[in-house]
């Protein structure tokens, strides 16, 4: 819900001002392994010195319309004020069933800090689940475990960071998935006020 809609709702005085602006990163896994194993690379197993990538492997989709560029992209321009909280997190394309990604930190390199530090939280929520059959419907409901890396905004301005994430990957024969490598690639977001 808005902050509009809601000091309509309840009254100019009772809400906050301030927004939660969610970012969901998709990560072409496949593209990634696909290309490593073209240019005969190993990728770093490191997490401290991760593996660079360019930016056609990552899609960052914000949850509000609020003036945005770049929607679906690697690099993200959006419209923010001071104290909104921004919520990062990544999932592959296969909705980290097969190949999975984990987002293990956002480490500014220049420009304005936009972002106070980051860490990382956890929420568990009650979620639907579609039920199996011919029919999802109806639902089931289950608690579900959220995570994100999360900031406040703390002034308007650009800031270029590297955003760091671990690739697991299932083999068969294996219950747990198994680490791929560790990847970064270096964004440029622009927050106006």
């Amino acid at each position: 819900m808005e902050t509009q809609e809601l000091n309509e709702n309840v009254g100019i005085g009772l809400a906050s001002s301030n927004e939660i602006i969610n970012v969901q990163i998709i990560i072409d896994t496949d593209k990634i392994i696909s290309d490593m194993k073209k240019k005969g690379i190993t990728p770093s197993t490191n997490k401290d010195a991760p593996t660079g990538l360019d930016h056609s492997y990552q899609f960052m989709v914000v949850s509000t319309l609020a003036n945005i560029k770049g929607q679906g992209t690697a690099d993200l321009e959006f419209k923010a004020e001071v104290g909104d909280v921004v919520r990062f997190n990544t999932v592959s394309e296969y909705n980290n069933m097969d190949n999975a990604v984990l987002l293990y930190q956002i480490k500014k390199f220049g420009g304005t800090d936009v972002f106070n530090e980051f860490s990382s939280k956890v929420y568990t929520k009650k979620v639907i689940q579609a039920a199996g059959g011919t029919s999802p419907l109806p639902p089931t409901f289950a608690d579900v475990r959220f995570w994100f890396y999360e900031s406040s905004i703390a002034k308007a301005g650009t800031e270029d960071f590297d955003i760091r994430f671990a690739l697991y990957t299932r083999v068969r024969g294996q219950e747990n998935p198994v680490l791929y490598g560790y990847f970064y690639w270096d964004p440029r977001v622009v927050v106006k006020f």
